[in-house]
């Protein structure tokens, strides 16, 4: 009797197990910030002699992370769970943002945070807002938010600082939606950026 009950218990297991085998989740997909393909101003003479160094942004915890957010009703971020970004939002702005400032040539060199050469200046930000914002009717948009700050190395004296936002409308309100919509609203803060930082007058 107890070999029978052993044998029952042992066949359950099997099936069980074979039922968890067969289940398949479906696969990860990762997704980036895309990197504006190059204007060719980076070949002309640089507009200053200036270094400056990009650090990443700052930001909660909660996009600090691989997870493509979004907010419905409420005050609750929420992630997909089958689609993640191929590295932090924080990591991927910082590459946009030099990126951006390199090919624009206003300054001798763009070194990221973690150069061990010197700089002129440090470009500091951070990010209030980078999630989808699922609106009534089925629609939805990017909502993002983001503050940067010119400090000069030597002094640590905060030159300029300003904020932008911007609101772009995805085309479906799924992950693929949430990513095209931020790329949209990254670039478009991106070139707000780029018309601050050559309104100064740094030399």
């Amino acid at each position: 009797m107890r070999m029978m009950l052993n044998n029952i218990i042992i066949a359950a297991g099997i099936l069980l197990l074979s039922a968890c085998t067969t289940t398949k989740l479906p696969a990860v997909t990762a997704y980036t910030i895309n990197i504006p393909n190059s204007t060719g101003t980076e070949l002309a003479k640089p507009k200053s002699g200036k270094v400056i160094r990009v650090s990443i942004p700052r930001s909660t915890a909660a996009i600090m992370s691989r997870n493509i957010l979004y907010q419905g009703d409420g005050y609750s971020l929420n992630a997909y769970s089958f689609s993640k970004w191929s590295d932090t939002p924080n990591r991927m702005l910082a590459n946009l943002f030099m990126t951006m400032i390199d090919d624009s040539a206003m300054f001798k060199a763009v070194i990221p945070a973690d150069s061990s050469g010197n700089s002129d200046y440090i470009l500091e930000s951070a990010v209030q807002n980078f999630h989808q914002q699922l609106q009534p009717g089925g629609t939805s948009r990017a909502n993002v938010r983001i503050g940067f700050y010119l400090i000069e190395t030597r002094t640590g004296k905060v030159i300029e600082t300003k904020e932008y936002s911007s609101a772009q409308n995805a085309d479906s309100t799924d992950a693929m939606g949430a990513v095209g919509a931020l790329n949209k609203a990254a670039a478009m803060i991106g070139n707000d950026m780029i018309e601050w930082l050559s309104s100064l007058k740094l030399d």
